[in-house]
């Protein structure tokens, strides 16, 4: 059997329902061979409080927690305020970089409201994505190469180093190539430049190194780096065993200093 259903005054309802307060009559015909049906419904509106929830500020990772304020929307009804409100998120804190989708229960003193929460965007939820923080290549590789110094050199190969960010420490990898002019077997590093590999022990965590490039060898974010290793400078001091002259020559004495 088909219906045919027909609503009294077409400015009362659309795609989405009724649009209107008040007594609608629903009229079915069923044609010929059924008796005609029809329904009278009362819908009742309840005004809507709208609260709308945000993040102040640049979502990057800062290692503090980003707090979620609420505000009325504009047109909220006379007399209601967010101290009759009451909002609970279902994410209570947000601080490592990520991808955060957040909804919201929410309560308010005043039965007659419906209350919802929803972004600037009119969602229903929030997506906050806190972005890694880019750690300064320049920054990162001058604090680098101070934790390399070993007993006062420079040591080729494969390093353990920290940076640190407020009160974090964050792990690097750091590896030092040899010079082609360098000696063959060489431990520790001649003066001269050298190219210096960086990178994060953990880059699906909180930070970034700004510039780096996935290596497909190891996957892991690299930047490269430069390393200037400047000629020591000694200062000898000496002892004369004479200050007459004598034409055997005057035997000097070194003294003795450290790191030679």
């Amino acid at each position: 059997v088909t219906y045919t259903v027909t609503i009294a005054g077409e400015d009362n309802y659309d795609d989405d329902g009724l649009l209107t307060v008040g007594a609608h009559a629903f009229t079915i015909d069923a044609g010929s061979n059924y008796n005609a049906a029809s329904v009278s419904v009362t819908v009742i509106a309840t005004p809507v409080v709208t609260v709308i929830a945000s993040v102040e500020g640049e979502l990057v990772y800062n290692g503090s927690a980003f707090e979620i304020s609420y505000a009325l929307k504009d047109g909220a009804p006379e007399g209601v305020s967010m101290d009759d409100i009451t909002v609970t998120a279902s994410v209570e804190t947000i601080v490592n970089a990520g991808e955060y989708k957040v909804t919201f229960t929410v309560t308010g003193s005043n039965e007659d409201y419906d209350y919802v929460v929803q972004d600037a965007s009119g969602n229903a939820a929030l997506t906050f994505t806190v972005a890694q923080r880019g750690l300064d290549v320049a920054e990162v590789a001058e604090a680098v190469y101070g934790n390399l110094q070993v007993s006062g050199t420079l040591v080729t190969g494969t390093h353990t180093a920290f940076v640190a960010y407020n009160d974090e420490e964050i792990e690097l990898i750091v590896n030092v190539k040899a010079a082609a002019l360098s000696r063959a077997a060489a431990e520790y590093l001649d003066a001269g430049e050298y190219e210096v590999t960086i990178a994060l022990v953990n880059e699906e965590g909180n930070f970034s190194l700004n510039g780096a490039t996935l290596n497909a060898e190891t996957e892991k974010m690299e930047v490269e780096s430069t390393l200037d290793v400047a000629p020591k400078t000694v200062e000898v001091g000496y002892t004369t065993s004479s200050k007459v002259y004598d034409a055997k020559g005057i035997p000097l004495t070194l003294d003795e200093f450290e790191d030679m």
